[in-house]
Parts: structure tokens; C-alpha cells; sequence
């Protein structure tokens, strides 16, 4: 009896496990419907199994309070993985953090740094920022930024983009 219930048991979890798949396609619908809960459980578990995009978009949910304690350290953390594989919108969402200093310290060079990355990525509220920022800052500081972009883009060339 007892083999027989450790049996059963391990069956009901390995059909738990096999019938919880997570599909970004599906999160993204949930999330046009207005079915935050559902997206928030695809994109958890697509980013725990290492998907950038999904890292991204559960970001948003983290910074903006949706479904979870807002909470920008988290949300930081979750853009900047997938800005770190190459995700051009989330390389303009660490810029705003940055800028904004919200789960880093404000930091204008290192947002336009972000910035800059997206922006050659093809993010066009990106290049918008770029514009903005640049208004702001001294040459020197532009140009630091500048630096800072192409030593990550040296860096993270062996890294394939995402799109």
C-alpha cells in the first residue's frame, strides 16, 4: 500500500509538472484580455526557466504593482537580465530606472548609456530619450556614456541578441 501510494503520488506530480506549461504567446494574450493573473503565472515561470522577454514583461508587473507588491529592486533585477541578453525595450527600461532611480541610484550617464544600447537595438522610445538626455549632460558626460555602451556591446558580443 505504501509503494502503491508513493507511486500514485509521484504520477500526480509528474502530470502536475507536464500539464503546467508556460507559453509566452498565451501570457501575452491573458494580458490583452485583461487577465493579469494568468500572464503573471506564464511570465514567472517562463522567466524561472531563463526566457529574457518573459524576465522583461514580469518586470513591468513588479514596478507597476500588477498582480504583486510593487517592488523596483525586483523589477530592476528582472529588466536587467534580459537588457543583458540584448532586449532592446528592457535596455530602455533600465535606462528609465537610472534615470529615475528607481531600484538603482539615479545615475543620468548610466541612463543614457541604457538608452543608447536600445537605441541601436531599434527601440524608437529610445532614441527619443537619447535626445532628451543629451540635452542634459556636459560632452564629457556624454561621451562617458558613449564609452560605457560600447564596452558593454564588447562584452556581451559573444552573447546572441533576443529580439
Amino acid at each position: 500500500m505504501r509503494t502503491l501510494a508513493w507511486m500514485l503520488s509521484a504520477f500526480a506530480i509528474s502530470n502536475a509538472t507536464w500539464a503546467l506549461e508556460f507559453s509566452l504567446a498565451d501570457a501575452e494574450a491573458a494580458w490583452r484580455r485583461g487577465d493579469n493573473e494568468t500572464a503573471r503565472i506564464h511570465w514567472q515561470g517562463l522567466a524561472e526557466q531563463g526566457d529574457v522577454l518573459a524576465s522583461n514583461n514580469l518586470g513591468h508587473l513588479y514596478e507597476n504593482g500588477i498582480g504583486v507588491e510593487r517592488d523596483f529592486n525586483k523589477s530592476f533585477e528582472l529588466y536587467r537580465r534580459a537588457a543583458d541578453a540584448g532586449v532592446p525595450v528592457a535596455q530602455f527600461n533600465v535606462g528609465e530606472a537610472y534615470a529615475q532611480g528607481r531600484g538603482p541610484k539615479q545615475d543620468s550617464i548610466e541612463a543614457l548609456k541604457w538608452y543608447m544600447l536600445a537605441a541601436g537595438g531599434g527601440d524608437s522610445d529610445a532614441a527619443a530619450a537619447v535626445q532628451r538626455l543629451q540635452q542634459t549632460l556636459s560632452v564629457d558626460d556624454q561621451g562617458d556614456a558613449a564609452l560605457r555602451a560600447m564596452d558593454w556591446r564588447r562584452d556581451h558580443k559573444k552573447r546572441k541578441p533576443q529580439p
